[in-house]
């Protein structure tokens, strides 16, 4: 949309977007994953990838207290590289009670192997971002049949088909983001829809097989 309503032909326009390795995220148990990081067997929401303010991170927590107003045995687990916001985050949850604190896992600087076990340990993926040129976290996610929340900013909406593979709210919104996270964890038949439509999206649209062949097709239809 961004090019064409700056005069791009819209019949020579083609989004092809990003990959991920599917074999990558095979063969991890969720439960093992669990276990592995102490997450034990509440359901737990999760927020991977870039700590910062303009990936709603911070609102993500805001928003827990009131899941744990309904599902008060749900963990949190935040995991990415520390950054220079990590310390304001880092200050938010330490104004949350003491039980509340205790039901929060942070995971910085995570190797790429780990990730898999990241996402198979997760019942929601929630990434509330508001600046993404794609949003290759939501595919990672899909990739270990997860539901996914994301927010109407950017690219995100061209990416998660709300109410098909995943649900998107307002960016900065806490309330909306709780309540799409409590509708998740309380109606497991639309999680598990969800996250199996994000799946077969991932597997038909961005592996990285399918990727390349869409760039090949381009420069050859370019060429002709």
């Amino acid at each position: 949309r961004y090019v064409i309503e700056r005069g791009a032909s819209p019949d020579k326009v083609r989004v092809v977007g990003v990959g991920v390795d599917l074999e990558a995220f095979q063969g991890v148990n969720p439960q093992e994953a669990r276990q592995r990081l102490g997450l034990g067997e509440a359901p737990v929401v999760g927020f991977i990838g870039q700590i910062a303010g303009h990936k709603g991170v911070d609102t993500l927590v805001r928003a827990m207290p009131i899941v744990w107003q309904l599902e008060p045995q749900t963990r949190l687990l935040i995991a990415g590289a520390h950054t220079l916001f990590s310390e304001s985050l880092e200050n938010t949850i330490h104004q949350l009670p003491a039980e509340d604190q205790a039901k929060i896992v942070l995971r910085y600087n995570f190797t790429n192997d780990e990730k898999p076990w990241l996402y198979a340990a997760l019942d929601v993926f929630a990434y509330p971002s508001g600046f993404e040129s794609f949003g290759i976290a939501y595919l990672e996610a899909w990739s270990k049949k997860k539901p996914v929340i994301g927010t109407w900013r950017g690219a995100i909406p061209s990416v998660i088909s709300a109410g098909r593979d995943g649900l998107l709210v307002d960016f900065q919104n806490e309330a909306l983001l709780a309540e799409a996270i409590l509708l998740l964890l309380r109606n497991p038949r639309l999680a598990c829809s969800l996250g199996e439509a994000g799946y077969a999206k991932v597997k038909a649209r961005y592996t990285w097989p399918e990727i390349a062949r869409r760039f090949r097709q381009t420069y050859q239809e370019a060429l002709r």
